[in-house]
This record gives structure tokens, C-alpha cells and sequence, in this order.
């Protein structure tokens, strides 16, 4: 079952998806109400500060071209870990406490993990229950767990579900508009990826995505040439 078809179904509330909604908002129940915050390692000293100073240097007016914070100062932008230009970091722009802001930033990401990874799951066939507890299993993962100190790296691993089923769309779509559709969603996706601000966790997610590709060729019997073809073909007429 694909997206669009699930989409298209009755409209009524998907418990399993649901689910994947609530399970973080229980598993960080206190970072949600505010009573604990996340911590540790480079969120504490390199993350949320490098966030913050995004967020005061915006509200301000200004692009937080040079950090004097830092050092003896510093170039802001080089510093990639802020994530600046990354979309998934705007609830820190918000009004409010900036550090509640920051726990509901981090919360909203296991919560695309589990929904991105269910949607690949379904996407390939696995049946909606099989589909949700292999998004549990992603969106509890200890990799994930463990690299809630690492802010960035975590942000940026949790759409490489999203990345195979786009990669998935390209492969099987017969509709070669449909194709063209799905590949510039995949490179927007790689710029995506460049922003979040951990560019090596980007290079092994393409790393990966090339070792997927192929093996999804190799396992569907197809010719790799072909496939190229079919992928690059141009528009016919009607």
C-alpha cells in the first residue's frame, strides 16, 4: 500500500499512527510538561548555546554572521551545528521559554522517526501492524536514544525513512512525471540534510541510499541499465 492510496481511504483515525504520535510524548512525559529538560554532552555545550544565539540574533533583527561568544569570536555560519537554515528547528524561534521550546523540538522529531519509518514500512508492503512495531523499534531505537546528546545527529537520522521511501517511489512509479516528482523531492531532501547541521551523518545517509538503490535493483531482477533508462527516458506525448 502507498501513501497516496492509504490517503485516499476512508477517512477515519489511524490508531497505529496515533500511536507513534503518543509513545514519545509518554516515553519524555516530563521534558513535555516542562519539568526535565534534555542535556548532556553537545547539547549542553555546543547545541542549544550555538540555538540560542540563532534565536537571539533573529528576534534581534540580526544574521548571526559573527559569534563573540566563542573563543576570542568566532564565524557563526561556518559552525554548522547551529542549524540555522534547517525548518525542523523553528518551534526555538517561537515566544517562550527557548529551553521548553528546545524539549518540544526534540519531541516532534521521534515523533516524524516513528511516522516516517511506518510510512516506508507500509509503503513496502508490510502490512499496517508489522509496520507499526518496526517504527517503534526505529523510534525507540537505542542509536536514537543515545544520540539525544548530539541534537543534530540525531534531527538528521530521523529522515532516512522518508529518503527510502522516496527512493522506493522513484524505482516503482510508472509514471515517468511521477518520477521526476519524487527525484526533486529526494535531492530537496539532501539539501535538507546539509542544513541540519551534521554533515557526516549526511554522507552515510547517501552512502546508504546508493547501497539501497542498487540492492533494490538486484533483488527486483532488473537490469540496471534499464532501470536507468526508465528513470531518464523523457515525457511521450499523448
Amino acid at each position: 500500500m502507498n501513501f497516496s492510496e492509504d490517503i485516499g481511504r476512508k477517512r477515519k483515525i489511524d490508531g497505529f499512527r496515533l500511536s507513534l504520535v503518543l509513545i514519545p510524548c509518554v516515553l519524555f512525559i516530563f521534558e513535555l510538561l516542562g519539568v526535565s529538560r534534555f542535556a548532556g554532552w553537545d547539547v549542553t555545550r555546543l547545541n542549544l548555546p550555538l540555538k540560542w544565539f540563532d534565536v537571539q540574533a533573529i528576534r534581534a533583527g540580526e544574521i548571526p554572521l559573527w559569534n563573540h561568544y566563542l573563543y576570542a569570536g568566532m564565524p557563526h555560519l561556518a559552525e554548522s551545528e547551529s542549524g540555522l537554515f534547517y525548518p525542523g528547528n523553528f518551534l526555538l524561534h517561537l515566544p517562550g521559554d527557548f529551553f521548553y521550546l528546545a524539549n518540544l523540538t526534540y519531541i516532534l522529531h521521534f515523533i516524524l522517526a516513528g511516522l516516517f519509518a511506518d510510512l516506508w514500512l507500509r509503503g513496502r508492503g508490510v502490512n499496517r501492524a508489522v509496520a507499526f512495531f518496526g517504527a517503534v523499534l526505529f523510534q525507540t531505537a537505542p542509536f536514537l536514544l543515545f544520540h539525544i546528546t548530539s541534537m543534530a545527529l540525531l534531527q538528521s537520522i530521523v529522515w532516512f525513512p522518508l529518503i527510502l521511501w522516496l527512493a522506493d517511489r522513484i524505482i516503482d512509479s510508472p509514471d515517468f512525471r511521477r518520477v521526476r516528482l519524487y527525484s526533486g523531492l529526494l535531492v530537496l531532501m539532501g539539501g535538507l540534510l546539509m542544513v541540519v547541521g551534521n554533515g557526516q551523518m549526511a554522507f552515510y545517509q547517501g552512502l546508504l541510499l546508493v547501497f539501497y538503490l542498487f540492492g533494490h535493483v538486484i533483488s527486483s531482477g532488473e537490469n540496471l541499465s534499464l532501470s536507468l533508462i526508465h528513470i531518464s527516458e523523457p515525457t511521450r506525448p499523448y
